[in-house]
């Protein structure tokens, strides 16, 4: 099967993605469960498959646009079966303030966990006292999988249904992450 994606050559940026992925939410694709395929040279970067030539190149002149670059580009690849999965995982923002860090998700985020759990109870934000960034990594990261727990009010199996969770600090810089283990290679 013929199928198209979006991207730009050697691969897209982090930030570029994020663009990406908001541009497709937009538009009304629904993040945790879509046609994807890896792309090539990222570790945990997905691409939406379009089936038509046309929606692709229209989805790239609008991200080009968006980002003031020409140089995202239609792919055309061949496959054999669909692949169906999450394109990416949920964003949640760490947030200084003087007693701490407060942790928010992002608004797609909140409406891909209501729309696939309309009974999740989601917490507008939780506190952490004292600063995330010291402390050895483990210890970090089981503190930072507890505070996706309470946020979306999720189990694990549950949030790795929906492509993980990313904790992202200050200038988008990446904090923490827990993606399923399909979504890296």
């Amino acid at each position: 099967m013929q199928v198209y994606t979006v991207r730009k050559v050697p691969f897209n940026t982090d930030s570029e993605y994020q663009v990406y992925l908001d541009l497709l939410e937009e538009i009304g694709v629904d993040l945790s469960s879509a046609p994807r395929i890896h792309e090539p040279g990222t570790s945990n970067h997905w691409l939406y498959v379009w089936r038509r030539k046309e929606e692709a190149e229209r989805f790239a002149r609008i991200l080009g646009d968006r980002l003031r670059d020409p140089t995202f580009t239609v792919h055309r690849f061949e496959i054999e079966d669909e692949e169906r999965g999450p394109i990416a995982p949920l964003i949640i923002r760490a947030l200084p303030t003087p007693q701490g860090v407060i942790f928010r998700m992002d608004e797609w985020s909140q409406r891909r966990v209501m729309r696939h759990f309309p009974n999740a109870l989601l917490r507008g934000e939780v506190p952490l006292p004292g600063p995330v960034g010291t402390g050895r990594r483990v210890r970090k990261g089981s503190v930072l999988d507890q505070v996706a727990r309470s946020l979306t009010g999720l189990d694990d199996p549950e949030l790795a249904g929906l492509g993980g969770f990313r904790v992202l600090g200050e200038n988008g810089r990446l904090l923490h992450e827990r993606l399923p283990v399909e979504s890296v290679r």
